[in-house]
């Protein structure tokens, strides 16, 4: 789902726990809660405070205008690190 966001060019910008939706019986994943996404264009700067505190990436942190759906690999990366332990 996140690599179909990136063809696309939509990043969701707020990726937490809250916003994964996993199907018990097929185990599949979607994300919910698009209320903070754009499609991203090159060159046109967005805002940085953006993202849920815990799973902003650090390019957010130190206040980039210009970034990327790698953005929410970071938070869903945060999210499965969680998971893993136990949190």
């Amino acid at each position: 789902m996140l690599d179909m966001n990136r063809v696309v060019g939509i990043c969701q910008r707020d990726i937490k726990p809250q916003s994964l939706l996993v199907n018990p019986h097929t185990h599949q994943l979607k994300i919910c809660d698009f209320g903070s996404a754009k499609v991203l264009v090159l060159g046109e700067p967005n805002i940085s405070y953006i993202c849920s505190r815990y799973y902003r990436a650090p390019e957010l942190i130190f206040g980039a205008t210009e970034y990327t759906t790698a953005i929410d690999l970071w938070s869903a990366s945060c999210v499965m690190a969680e998971l893993l332990m136990g949190q």
